[in-house]
């Protein structure tokens, strides 16, 4: 049955459709909460049953472990490449990977995380970044759903959307990079498919679990909403300052140099640039080391490039 701000009918048994949840079919069977399973990141990647993404290089396969944590995965194949990634860069300090990687996911494990936070792709044309990225993402939205009610688990509004937001120097820049190889990811997935709820020319929006019962719930108030209830959108966006403010926003991507385009921001994308591993820092302990030789847990001094009030001293 229909039910929406045109067709204010009861409420019966049997598979809804609403205006407000694009008819994604058997959603509404039920009140529970359907608890979803969340693979390792490489069968949720290759198996059919989720992504159905099998091509997969092995050394795709690497860096996904090492973005996910997963060294339980790695085989020897894993661990020789992980070595040759670091000695590279070890060696000529922009080819490779940060040297000490591996102690950075044990010591991230141990801390409970899941991921890295924070992962910089610098790699060459049809190197694969989107495609990775895509991958990553489709991963991170899918724990964030297993969640069942992601908004009461992170303590946010129960009606609050969860914004995962692709960003370039153009919005149909983004449109055409990262956001659509995510979009052609979870939109030709099978574990994805009962939750996709509108796949429009700038935005997918899905539902989590716990939609149904939000939905549920207005309708048994008598209320009909043509409005998209499906909790997480993805969408793209123009760098520009204002665009990403706003909604709760639980993942993001940016897309070549688009979070130091030059309007409006302190440096353009011609001023970055990567420092040399033997850049000295001034630690917490006041000793000048190379950044080369920085743990994790290390602290470093630093100030305000950017004083607030011209008259003031810079603060540490």
């Amino acid at each position: 049955m229909a039910v929406g701000s045109r067709r204010r009918s009861a409420v019966f048994a049997g598979t809804t459709a609403l205006p407000g949840v694009g008819g994604v079919k058997g959603l509404l069977d039920n009140n529970t909460i359907t608890k979803l399973q969340v693979p390792d990141p490489i069968t949720f990647i290759i198996s059919e049953k989720w992504l159905n993404r099998p091509n997969l290089y092995p050394r795709q396969a690497t860096l996904i472990k090492i973005i996910f944590l997963r060294e339980d995965l790695f085989t020897q194949f894993d661990y020789d490449v992980v070595e040759e990634w670091t000695s590279n860069f070890t060696r000529t300090g922009k080819n490779g990977i940060q040297p000490d990687v591996l102690e950075r996911m044990r010591w991230l494990k141990a801390q409970g995380y899941k991921w890295f936070r924070e992962v910089l792709l610098v790699m060459g044309r049809r190197a694969g970044k989107g495609h990775v990225s895509a991958l990553a993402l489709a991963y991170i939205l899918w724990n964030y759903m297993a969640k069942g009610d992601p908004q009461h688990f992170y303590g946010v509004d129960r009606d609050k959307k969860l914004a995962l937001m692709g960003f370039a120097g153009k919005r149909e820049q983004a449109k055409a990079t990262v956001w659509q190889d995510l979009v052609n990811v979870i939109t030709g997935s099978n574990c994805f498919a009962p939750y996709v709820n509108k796949s429009q020319a700038e935005k997918l929006t899905v539902f989590a679990p716990n939609d149904k019962v939000r939905i549920r719930k207005m309708m048994e108030r008598g209320i009909f909403t043509d409005q998209d209830m499906a909790t997480f959108e993805i969408v793209p966006k123009e760098s520009t300052l204002m665009a990403g403010r706003g909604p709760t926003s639980f993942a993001q991507a940016y897309d070549e140099m688009a979070h130091v385009v030059a309007t409006g921001a302190n440096r353009s994308a011609e001023e970055v640039y990567c420092l040399d591993p033997l850049t000295k820092v001034l630690g917490s302990d006041l000793i000048w080391r190379p950044i080369q030789d920085l743990r994790v847990v290390d602290g470093v001094v630093s100030l305000d490039e950017y004083p607030s009030t011209p008259r003031w001293p810079r603060r540490f």
